[in-house]
């Protein structure tokens, strides 16, 4: 398992090596690769990119990251809609053809910006990177276990905010 540190340290050089992404088409599977890494997970090996969801009207879409059971990722490129980028995702979630594959969590990004919505229990938090402006909600405690590997136990499922070490009230 990865420590709080080794996270905090991956997560600070995560943030400055992705600070100028912008365009999802190029760069959002190496984006999310190295994302999954910040947290000891590789992604390869756990998700698959690009799932096809088959809507039922007969027409498909592409969920840009599904880690079947735990956690569905749509990427944006800089500066789009997140909320519309959200209701696509919970558009993929409610196609899902298994119950087994429907995540516990969607996370939604722009690159400057990570939205991590908790299913399980009804709940967001937003982080920025360095060079963006920042704002959180107070749900941004304990939160490395949505990348552990799946346990019998039903798992915490709030994710570390990304932060370049400034202290804020929530983090101490």
């Amino acid at each position: 398992m990865t420590s709080w540190n080794e996270i905090r340290k991956a997560a600070t050089a995560f943030s400055k090596r992705w600070r100028n992404a912008f365009d999802e088409k190029s760069q959002a599977q190496s984006f999310l690769k190295e994302f999954f890494a910040v947290f000891g997970v590789d992604a390869v090996t756990v998700a698959t990119f690009e799932h096809r969801v088959k809507f039922a009207d007969g027409s498909q879409g592409y969920a840009d990251c599904l880690w079947p059971g735990r956690i569905l990722v749509e990427m944006k490129s800089r500066g789009k809609d997140l909320d519309a980028a959200f209701g696509q995702a919970l558009e993929y979630v409610r196609s899902l053809p298994e119950t087994s594959q429907t995540p516990q969590a969607i996370v939604v990004s722009d690159f400057a910006r990570i939205r991590f919505y908790d299913l399980a229990n009804d709940c967001a938090t937003t982080s920025r990177s360095r060079s963006a402006p920042r704002s959180r909600s107070s749900t941004t405690t304990s939160r490395q276990s949505a990348f552990r590997a799946p346990t019998p136990r039903k798992p915490s499922l709030i994710m570390p905010p990304f932060k370049s070490g400034a202290r804020t009230k929530a983090n101490g």
